[in-house]
């Protein structure tokens, strides 16, 4: 194999193969030299913020012509997204976006997608830190391409403080509905200790995700509200799921959480949870309450809305684009 190029390509894959020792440990284990070489080298070529992502990429028939040795490598050519037809999986220049990563020719490689995200999503938000820690492609079973395409991949990660100490963990779910939009719904956030959970983690993580969503086109994000979250997701923007599936059993949890809440609040706080229940029985009404209306409920209890919707149940989306 005289061609250099064909020869750098080949060098990185094997040092991709160095990553880890097998495929449950993704790419947590950082300590070989390859693959500090691999991930520092390419921020250092395209940037911290992943500007230049798309500005060299190879088709598939290009990578294979490299790797043999033949065709006219000397130089990279340029490529736009928009030309791109059969983006592959193990190129391991690439800067893929969740679009791509979605429709990869090959949609079972859990290493390279955990490289992949963790460029994506490995960085600082405020004073916590995310580190993706697995990723993999998940199917429902059909087995085809595009039905696995639709299943989409799982990420998880852990936020850590500006100490370094881990502090809470997060896990999320991108794939793309019948109507071909990118969905992200948020699987879990689980916050360690009791004081961690005053500290706006959720908050502070949650809004830098968002940036990075929106960048990647993502059109909303999805949820199942409960415990503190039933408080925590209404102030953070999301609306009631409305899908039929889902909005009947949203609703009929929080009357059921009215009436444990209205069973010891005082007689004016009845009214309004009374009033409040009322209008969640009419979901086609123009006052259908919202879930930050209720998160805001003021009452005798000054915490009213906080006190009826931690430990409430529903199902929340929010849309991005």
């Amino acid at each position: 194999m005289s061609n250099p190029v064909a020869r750098a390509l080949v060098g990185i894959r094997r040092s991709l193969t160095r990553l880890t020792k097998s495929e449950s440990e993704g790419v947590a284990d950082m300590s070989t030299g390859a693959a500090e070489f691999v991930l520092r080298g390419l921020d250092e070529e395209t940037g911290a913020d992943g500007a230049g992502a798309h500005a060299i990429r190879r088709t598939g028939d290009e990578l294979r012509a490299a790797e043999s040795g033949n065709g006219d490598t000397g130089t990279e050519k340029q490529v736009d997204r928009e030309d791109v037809t059969g983006w592959r999986t193990d190129d391991p220049m690439a800067r893929p976006t969740m679009d791509e990563l979605l429709r990869a020719e090959d949609p079972d490689n859990r290493q390279l997608l955990n490289l992949y995200l963790s460029r994506m999503f490995d960085q600082q938000f405020g004073e916590y830190r995310l580190r993706i820690t697995d990723a993999r492609y998940v199917s429902d079973g059909g087995g085809d391409l595009r039905r696995m395409q639709r299943s989409g991949f799982t990420f998880s990660g852990v936020i850590s403080d500006d100490r370094g100490i881990p502090v809470a963990d997060l896990r999320r779910k991108v794939f793309t509905d019948a109507d071909d939009r990118i969905v992200v719904r948020n699987e879990l956030i689980v916050v360690g200790s009791e004081q961690d959970r005053h500290q706006g983690i959720s908050s502070v993580v949650n809004a830098g995700l968002e940036d990075i969503y929106r960048r990647n086109n993502v059109h909303r994000m999805e949820v199942r509200a409960m415990k503190d979250g039933g408080y925590v997701w209404a102030r953070a923007g999301y609306d009631f799921d409305r899908h039929p599936s889902r909005l009947p059993s949203s609703i009929s949890s929080l009357q059921h959480r009215i009436d444990t809440v209205s069973a010891t609040a005082t007689t004016g706080d009845k009214e309004i949870l009374a009033r409040i229940r009322e209008r969640l029985g009419r979901p086609d009404d123009v006052d259908f309450p919202s879930p930050s209306e209720l998160a805001a409920l003021v009452g005798d209890d000054p915490g009213l809305g906080k006190t009826l919707m931690t430990g409430s149940t529903w199902h929340g989306v929010k849309l991005l684009g």
